[in-house]
């Protein structure tokens, strides 16, 4: 992803189908952090360069594990779950996350349902189609009052 603060490239690594995670690259204008889990065990390298190694209190999903528990949740209106996702600052190294389904709209000429992921730094709503679950597009919101929408292209 382009940002004002440069060029963003993620990549997670988790295991199918139970999500859990194995890798974690993150390249933010230079700045490298990376993680490897096994099990509750945690290794990598902040962005500071700093070493980092810790043992989780209890099993968290990955960071990118939302968008797929997302499309586990029946399309009602108001559905929810929650659950705990890793992050490297928070206290346990753990944080809530929470899906929440949202009604339905047009989009890209199909029928969509919007099922916003947020915890308590971020939100993103992700756009899945009624009929496939398949993903149509997504908003982050990087910094307030900035939204970024990305949609998938092959469909316009």
């Amino acid at each position: 992803m382009n940002s004002a603060q440069g060029v963003q490239l993620d990549s997670v690594w988790f295991a199918w189908p139970t999500l859990e995670p194995i890798r974690k690259y993150s390249d933010a204008g230079g700045s490298v952090e990376e993680f490897d889990f096994d099990g509750l065990s945690v290794s990598g390298t902040l962005r500071d360069g700093d070493a980092f190694d810790a043992t989780l209190e209890s099993p968290v999903f990955g960071s990118a594990a939302g968008e797929f528990i997302a499309r586990t949740l029946p399309m009602e209106e108001g559905a929810t779950t929650s659950y705990l996702a890793f992050d490297d600052d928070a206290e346990g190294h753990a944080r809530t996350t929470t899906v929440t389904v949202g009604g339905t709209q047009e989009m890209l000429g199909r029928t969509v349902r919007a099922f916003t992921i947020s915890d308590s730094e971020d939100s993103r709503t992700f756009y899945y189609d009624e009929q496939t679950r398949e993903t149509i597009g997504f908003d982050i919101v990087p910094q307030p009052n900035i939204t970024v929408e990305l949609r998938r292209s092959d469909l316009d």
